[in-house]
């Protein structure tokens, strides 16, 4: 009878230890795979900052394939994968990667703006439109989409609305120079010369202001009969270009 006792208790304790066993190997995995995807994601972040895009591309691929995140923290990745397409030139897969974050995350900013710019450069002005005006119903108090929605008015040739959304962008943020620049080109399509030479001469304070700010200034200062002050402006264009042709 002892011995009946003894063999049963025997196979109770091996069959508690294969239990153990089999219920470890079954979770172990499962805990290794998710450090992976903060491993991915802290790798990908890095592999950003040096401006290793195809390294970027490949951990966060990896990290969306993990299924770990989800909601703004998997947005997040998709938007960071959609930046390194976009600075491989693969606009198309960039935009893909942008539209997924902004169907998990439909009142983001970001999203909407970068993906905006895109369509911008593709001449898709009618999405690019769409995309800042989600970007502005979002984030209402951000100057960046006000300024790429500018761009289109202008091209639309509705200059007061280009004014007015350059306007609150420099409400926001008064010393955005892209801002100021573009203002000021518009105060010349406009005919308002004395603002656009105020504009373009807070530009050209620079130290490297790209020369083609003194040909509208002294567009501007021509149509004020300020010639003298406009043929000097229009000097700075010839020197700075000679000294271009000179170089090459």
């Amino acid at each position: 009878m002892q011995g009946v006792v003894s063999k049963t208790r025997s196979l109770f304790q091996s069959t508690v230890i294969i239990c153990l066993l089999t219920f470890s190997l079954a979770f172990t995995p499962q805990l290794a795979d998710a450090r992976d995807p903060w491993i991915d994601l802290t790798d990908a972040k890095a592999a950003q900052k040096q401006g290793n895009h195809s390294d970027v591309i490949r951990k966060t691929t990896a990290v969306i394939a993990s299924r770990y995140f989800d909601g703004k923290e998997l947005a997040k990745v998709y938007v960071m994968r959609a930046q390194a397409h976009e600075r491989m030139g693969d606009l198309a897969s960039a935009i893909v990667d942008y539209s997924k974050a902004i169907s998990i995350q439909p009142n983001g900013f970001k999203s909407f703006v970068n993906r905006g710019m895109i369509f911008l450069r593709l001449k898709r002005s009618d999405e690019a439109l769409k995309d800042f005006n989600a970007a502005i119903a979002n984030n209402p108090k951000h100057p960046f989409a006000y300024v790429n929605r500018a761009i289109i008015w202008k091209q639309r040739v509705k200059l007061q609305s280009a004014l007015n959304d350059l306007n609150k962008a420099l409400d926001m943020a008064p010393g955005m120079l892209v801002a100021i620049a573009a203002r000021g080109e518009i105060y010349w399509m406009l005919k308002r010369d004395a603002e656009a030479v105020a504009d373009y001469s807070v530009v050209l304070k620079l130290p490297n202001a790209n020369p083609i700010f003194h040909w509208w200034r002294g567009m501007s200062l021509n149509r004020l009969r300020k010639f003298d002050a406009a043929l000097s402006d229009l000097n700075h264009v010839v020197k700075a270009r000679l000294g271009a042709a000179l170089t090459y």
